[in-house]
């Protein structure tokens, strides 16, 4: 990376962080829907919940605010969490 722009490197290092700080997130997050994934096991609630995932797709839909990040994108990656928190939460209900 010899010769590489010092804002490059710079913007790059920040990056790095962001990615982090993203995963730190998401690790947050899955821990958060194991525990509900427990209670719904022990309450005897469905593991799905089609209006919550709707409302907060139209809530993160409507922080859209630039063409950045377009509407699939944003609906492929919280697809993705979703999938995750679902089999996350099955595996609870699973092992109750």
């Amino acid at each position: 990376m010899s010769g590489q722009h010092p804002l490059i490197r710079e913007m790059r290092d920040e990056i790095d962080t962001l990615d982090n700080q993203i995963f730190d997130l998401i690790q947050r997050r899955l821990g958060l829907c194991q525990r509900i994934g427990e209670m719904k096991a022990t309450s005897g609630l469905p593991l799905s919940d089609p209006d919550r995932e709707s409302k907060m797709m139209a809530r993160l839909l409507d922080r859209q605010q630039n063409e950045l990040l377009d509407e699939a994108t944003l609906r492929g990656i919280y697809q993705a969490i979703l999938n995750r928190s679902k089999d996350i939460q099955k595996k609870q209900g699973d092992s109750e």
